[in-house]
């Protein structure tokens, strides 16, 4: 799993309540445009990679169980 989060595209957007919301796309799944998904971190981690690629790993994670 740690190869796709180093291939992962993250696009944030920040939120009024204080949390980003991160779309995900992870580009070489085997679905016509891709695999998109949405989750969300707190401000204080918008710009700590490690944030985002341990959401992004939770993310593929739940989508193999």
């Amino acid at each position: 799993m740690s190869n796709v989060a180093d291939r992962v595209r993250a696009y944030r957007k920040r939120r009024n309540d204080g949390l980003v919301c991160i779309t995900i796309e992870i580009p070489e799944v085997e679905l016509a445009e891709g695999l998109y998904g949405c989750c969300f971190l707190k401000r204080s981690e918008i710009d700590d990679r490690e944030a985002i690629r341990a959401a992004t790993e939770r993310f593929v994670r739940m989508l193999c169980t």
